[in-house]
């Protein structure tokens, strides 16, 4: 199956199981008739750079890397993030993140892993071969919890595969403000939003240092309880030195942006 073939199926699997992403775009539809969003960025999550590389090889030779991002480790976080984002004369941008897993890590893990009373009926895979990526085809809330227990970010890896993570839409041609598209919308439709309580003003609203960047998301929806993918939006602003949209990713605000998948487990099931 083509790259082509295989990025329709995951989008089209993406709408049916994001209902928040059809609810957001038809009400700007609504909204605002005559202007239409454009994907900004589809976004992929995996485990270590390997299978990064991998997926973006296999994907499109035309796809150049743009840039790489390092990002701050948090408290809750096991292992640190990175990321690499892609332009194409085509398509849209592909951003995509992976942790910085060393094989000592793996090793450990595997050993975590293997003492523990795993529910694996619905996997595919053996709990050994964790944590190489792994598809579920019926994810198990409770194998996803214990992965969880590690690393958020680990979990929703392992668990989802090469899955769409989110996909942005720019909403840079509005004649509205951003902030006040995304704080009408989600009053409107009482949106869960994703939010980063760092942020001065609008806790909502991730922006970057030079300003011209600013982006936002709603919790990502679940699928058998588990949190899966979201929808981001995103405007770019003209760079005064060049006259152009601003191009690329700001660290701070792609890492709050990760914090769509993030629930208290507990309360989920």
């Amino acid at each position: 199956m083509s790259f082509r073939s295989q990025l329709i199926h995951k989008i089209r699997t993406y709408y049916r199981e994001t209902p928040t992403a059809i609810k957001c775009l038809g009400y700007l539809e609504n909204k605002y008739p005559f202007v239409k969003p454009t994907i900004d960025h589809t976004a992929y999550r995996f485990v270590n750079f390997k299978d990064c590389d991998r997926f973006v090889k296999n994907a499109d030779s035309k796809y150049v890397l743009g840039g790489h991002l390092v990002f701050p480790l948090k408290a809750t976080d096991k292992f640190p993030k990175q990321a690499n984002w892609y332009h194409h004369p085509f398509y849209s941008r592909m951003f995509v993140s992976f942790l910085d897993i060393m094989e000592k890590d793996e090793v450990t893990l595997k050993k975590q892993f293997n003492t523990r009373p795993l529910n694996t009926t619905s996997l595919n895979v053996n709990i050994k071969d964790i944590p190489d990526p792994i598809t579920v085809p019926i994810p198990n809330l409770e194998t996803y919890n214990i992965l969880a227990s590690q690393d958020q970010y680990l979990a929703w890896a392992l668990t989802w595969g090469e899955s769409i993570n989110h996909l942005a839409f720019d909403l840079s041609a509005y004649p509205d403000p951003f902030e006040q598209i995304i704080k009408e919308m989600a009053h409107d439709l009482c949106l869960e939003m994703n939010t980063n309580i760092h942020n001065q003003g609008d806790p909502t609203i991730m922006v970057s240092n030079d300003l011209l960047l600013k982006q936002a998301s709603t919790k990502s929806d679940l699928v058998n309880g588990i949190p899966k993918a979201y929808i981001e939006f995103i405007c770019r602003l003209k760079d005064p030195l060049t006259g152009k949209p601003r191009d690329g990713f700001d660290t701070f605000s792609a890492n709050g942006i990760f914090e769509s998948t993030n629930y208290n487990f507990q309360a989920v099931s």
